[in-house]
């Protein structure tokens, strides 16, 4: 069942599983709602229901329209209002807000979908509105993300961020996208809210162990840049995850290196897959019968490319020089 109620240019849809768990949560003393005397309000609450019912559909209908109410009475509607109404390209690109429970761990989020993008779905988990204060930082940060989309000026693309390229290499590009993306709207929020300026410090931590085969000045430059300065375009930052010499160019140039040469982290020539140092030598008699074998399953492969040790290990293998 759902209970819809106005929303500032929109309606807001909430989820009666939601409003339970919620509802009873704040009853049991853990939220907003959990003031003393609040456990015997919702059962005087509750009590009309069982008399009045006529049966079960009867009385779950009932139970839903109570603990819709007192989501809305404890304030816990008020507060999803109040934080999708600063964002204000929101507001005006929806037509319909669908609040609903997350199911399962990484579920939690907000997004646009249905006729024409003009629905925002709003996933969260019932113990986030037990935390006021986590709660809004989480929902902030997802709608400034949902905001960027909308805004023609940031140029959102959907789609790959590296097409032809294995899964694993896309999972890895999402995450620094994600990581990038991330630390540009908690900067945002901390010239707004001064509160957020304590998560530099964890963005700072995230950025170090993302980046770890890079050069250390990398990720303390990478989130001044990102926290400070204004928003980089989306296309700006896909080109950044998919590119170590670009991310380079854009936070550290002093460190970009000369032509030609190999970037720990970048991807191997034949694999794809990045890697922390390639073999760019072939010296000896077995090392050029490898670099000719190589050569023969990738045409357009060239010595001076390198390949991950990995690479050189499985072609050695084939050749029967580890026997």
């Amino acid at each position: 069942m759902q209970i819809a109620v106005p929303v500032p240019r929109a309606v807001l849809h909430v989820e009666s599983r939601l409003t339970r768990l919620v509802v009873e949560a704040g009853a049991a003393g853990d939220g907003a709602g959990g003031a003393e005397g609040l456990p015997k309000a919702l059962a005087l609450a509750l009590e009309p229901v069982y008399r009045r019912a006529a049966g079960a559909a009867d009385r779950a209908d009932g139970f839903d329209a109570v603990y819709r109410h007192l989501f809305s009475e404890w304030g816990y509607e008020g507060l999803i209002e109040e934080l999708v109404s600063e964002h204000p390209l929101v507001v005006a690109a929806v037509d319909e807000i669908w609040l609903g429970c997350a199911e399962r761990q990484g579920s939690a989020g907000a997004d646009l979908g249905g006729p024409a993008l003009r629905q925002l779905g709003i996933c969260l988990p019932a113990a986030l509105f037990l935390e006021p204060e986590a709660l809004r930082l989480f929902l902030r940060r997802e709608l400034l993300h949902v905001e960027d989309t909308l805004d023609p000026g940031f140029g959102y693309r959907p789609g790959p961020l590296r097409a032809g390229r294995p899964g694993a290499m896309e999972n890895l590009a999402r995450d620094r996208l994600r990581l990038l993306w991330g630390i540009s709207v908690d900067g945002r929020l901390a010239r707004r809210f001064p509160v957020y300026e304590k998560l530099r410090a964890e963005r700072l931590a995230q950025a170090r162990g993302m980046y770890r085969s890079l050069p250390d000045a990398l990720p303390e430059r990478l989130v001044a840049a990102l926290w400070l300065g204004s928003r980089p375009r989306f296309e700006e930052l896909r080109l950044q995850v998919c590119d170590h010499e670009r991310l380079l160019e854009a936070y550290l140039p002093e460190a970009r290196p000369e032509a030609g040469a190999f970037l720990p982290g970048s991807p191997c020539a034949l694999c794809s897959f990045p890697v922390a140092r390639v073999v760019v030598e072939w010296e000896s008699e077995a090392e050029r019968r490898l670099a000719l074998r190589i050569g023969g399953d990738f045409p357009t492969w060239r010595p001076e490319f390198g390949a991950c040790e990995r690479c050189v290990e499985g072609y050695a293998v084939r050749e029967g020089t580890w026997l």
